[in-house]
C-alpha cells in the first residue's frame, strides 16, 4: 500500500515538473526567443530595436543598413560663403558660416550667402 502511494505520488511529481518546464520553454518562446528562433530557421537575422550600438563594428546588417550603404553621401561644400574666405564653415546648421563671419550682422550673412547661390547656381 505504501509502495503504491509512493509510485502514484512520484508519478504526479515528475507530471508537474514537465508540466512547469514546459510552461517556462513556451513563455520564452513566446518572448524575443521565438524571433531568434524563426530568424534562425529562416536564415535571416532579426530587426534590431532601440539605439543603435556605439560602435558600427558591434551592429548586425539589417536590409535598411544596406539599403543606406549603396546611397552615395552628399558631399557639402564646407567652405565659408564669404566671398574671398578660406576658413571652414560650422556647417549647414550656422549658415555655412566660418567663426570669424558669425560675428558679422545677419543682414550681411545673407548677403553673402545670396552671392554665394548666385555665383554657384549653375554646379
Amino acid at each position: 500500500m505504501f509502495e503504491q502511494i509512493l509510485e502514484r505520488l512520484s508519478s504526479e511529481i515528475a507530471q508537474k515538473i514537465i508540466e512547469m518546464t514546459e510552461a517556462k520553454i513556451s513563455a520564452g518562446l513566446a518572448g524575443r526567443g521565438a524571433i531568434h528562433v524563426s530568424h534562425a530557421i529562416a536564415g535571416t537575422t532579426p530587426k534590431r530595436r532601440g539605439r543603435p550600438p556605439k560602435h558600427a563594428a558591434l551592429a548586425l546588417p539589417t536590409a535598411s543598413s544596406a539599403k543606406a550603404a549603396k546611397k552615395s553621401k552628399i558631399k557639402r561644400d564646407m567652405h565659408c560663403r564669404v566671398e574671398g574666405c578660406k576658413n571652414r564653415s560650422k556647417g549647414p546648421g550656422f549658415g555655412y558660416m566660418c567663426e570669424e563671419h558669425m560675428k558679422l550682422p545677419k543682414a550681411e550673412q545673407r548677403k553673402a550667402q545670396d552671392a554665394y547661390r548666385v555665383k554657384h547656381a549653375g554646379k
